[in-house]
């Protein structure tokens, strides 16, 4: 647990020295002004819910990947030795990204309750927190895989962007908000694919990405089922499994860094 907490406090201490960890922090103040604060008449609690707890999930992503690129450097090779095994290098970086994203997310939460209409009682927290914290801990996992660090012999970049262009695809033509915003901006309806055309596709689609849909569904003021409430946990389940994913990757990687 020592070489953890110290591999740890050097990853975040390094990605804060650096440009990059002011545009960290740079980029939650933006989507705080502009998302939030910007805003005329207040905020309600579902459009809190739904904004914030999607905007982090995709910045542990996109922080998953730039912590790791910076740890993909030769000078990586003194902690790596020091280690029992690799597995503990990957685990260091995913703290540091959660706990990153999740001090930003309390920071630009706080700040958003003063522009509530109504205040969100103390008990619907309990039901917010997990369902965020799913989306914080899978988009890291995620974001860690789309790095150079534990890529093997092929990119999954391309494969994540098919992907989710598939998963957005689909699930769009099937949601009323998604087809309400995609009959006003032309693009977006491009995105759209309807369901019938590509068969079992489309429900395996929908099956992949019903843990963060029911996910949202839990952190808004309306009922869910049993199963919704599951959602969460199931998300944190995926993401152990994708993580379990790098961490097999990367054991079988010839390491050779590149230097700083």
């Amino acid at each position: 647990m020592s070489r953890l907490r110290a591999t740890v406090s050097l990853i975040i201490t390094d990605l804060f020295r650096s440009l990059t960890g002011g545009i960290v922090v740079a980029g939650a103040i933006a989507f705080l002004l502009v998302a939030i604060l910007s805003v005329t008449g207040g905020v309600d609690r579902n459009y809190v819910v739904h904004l914030v707890g999607g905007f982090f999930g995709l910045y542990a992503m996109l922080l998953g990947w730039l912590v790791s690129d910076r740890t993909n450097r030769s000078s990586s090779y003194q902690i790596l030795v020091r280690m029992p095994n690799r597995s503990m290098f990957l685990a260091a970086i995913l703290i540091v990204v959660i706990v990153t994203c999740v001090v930003l997310e309390l920071v630009v939460t706080v700040l958003s309750l003063t522009r509530l209409n109504e205040p969100i009682p103390l008990g619907a927290w309990f039901e917010i927190a997990p369902a965020w914290f799913s989306l914080v801990v899978f988009g890291a996992t995620v974001g860690i895989h789309l790095s150079e660090l534990v890529r093997y012999g092929w990119s999954r970049i391309a494969a994540y962007a098919a992907l989710g262009f598939l998963l957005v695809g689909v699930n769009l033509n099937g949601v009323d908000g998604g087809r309400s915003l995609g009959a006003s901006t032309r693009w977006l309806s491009r995105l759209s694919i309807n369901p019938d055309r590509i068969g079992w596709i489309a429900g395996i689609a929908k099956a992949l990405v019903w843990p963060i849909s029911a996910s949202f569904r839990v952190a808004r003021s309306e009922a869910y089922s049993l199963w919704e409430g599951l959602a969460p946990a199931l998300l944190i389940f995926a993401a152990s499994l994708i993580f379990l994913l790098a961490v097999m990757t990367f054991d079988k990687k010839d390491l050779v860094l590149p230097e700083d």
